[in-house]
């Protein structure tokens, strides 16, 4: 995250794997807690865990710190509003339950952060993320058949959720020794999900256009329209990087960049 926009994102990560952990764990710090008070807890941890993905989709320079206040912000105001109307109760087991309005509302979230990843590396991941804030938020439903115990949906929530952070890393990776101009598009790809990648991709293929560059940037990479020389093809790439270079600066910095491309050749 290191150089991009997605430090805010990376944050709110950090913040709901932290108090993911403690709700999980609370059970055996306090044992005598009110299962209402357990109830709020994870929908609290729900709601959290909405926020990195969501924070993703507002993380282009030079609105990205606004993006926490005028749209995470609001967006947990008014799904956590459910919290405020049971609290000063007695919060006795049941007391806190979500209505189909107020699960719809917090499903079609859940999948305009989480389908932001379909179709990219972390497709798996974004679907068992999916599948664990679900399980975490079922058995609040008024919708839920019973069988489906709050334990066992909140032990299984958290196994999913422990599998979308580990299935990345037994992923193969692409080879390192693709063009340094396809890395860079996948990586950003990868990082940003579809909604940024694919603005990004008209952009940049309309500008290619207007340069005359024979280049066209699909989800897989480039696409070179037609065959070039060795020239020819060095001085479209160099055209190239400096269009990828102009539209990814509202994004990362020049060292994202950098990074991965290949060393100046030293003179001989």
């Amino acid at each position: 995250m290191r150089s991009t926009t997605l430090t805010t994102a990376w944050v709110w990560s950090m913040a709901s794997v932290v108090y993911w952990l403690i709700t999980l764990c609370w059970p055996v710090i306090s044992p005598g807690t009110k299962e209402g008070v357990d109830d709020l807890m994870w929908y609290s941890v729900a709601l959290l865990s909405l926020c990195p993905p969501i924070a993703v989709l507002g993380a282009r320079r030079p609105g990205a710190a606004a993006w926490t206040w005028f749209v995470i912000l609001p967006m947990l105001a008014v799904l956590g509003w459910p919290m405020l109307t049971v609290l000063g109760s007695d919060l006795q087991p049941g007391s806190f339950q979500l209505e189909l309005p107020q699960l719809i509302g917090f499903t079609l979230v859940l999948v305009m952060g989480t389908g932001n990843y379909v179709g990219t590396r972390y497709w798996i991941s974004a679907c068992l993320y999916a599948v664990a804030l679900c399980l975490i938020v079922a058995p609040l439903s008024t919708v839920t058949p019973a069988s489906l115990t709050p334990g066992f949906a909140r032990t299984l929530g958290s196994l999913a959720m422990g599998a979308a952070v580990i299935v990345p890393s037994l992923l193969p990776r692409r080879s390192e020794a693709r063009d340094p101009l396809d890395r860079i598009w996948y990586d950003f790809r990868n990082l940003f999900g579809l909604v940024w990648s694919r603005r990004l991709q008209e952009r940049i293929n309309g500008v290619a256009q207007q340069r005359e560059v024979p280049v066209e940037m699909t989800p897989l990479g480039i696409l070179w329209k037609e065959s070039l020389s060795e020239t020819s093809r060095k001085e479209a790439k160099d055209k190239l990087e400096q269009v990828l270079r102009w539209h990814l600066r509202r994004f990362v910095d020049a060292e994202w960049i950098d990074a991965r491309m290949p060393p100046p050749s030293s003179p001989d």
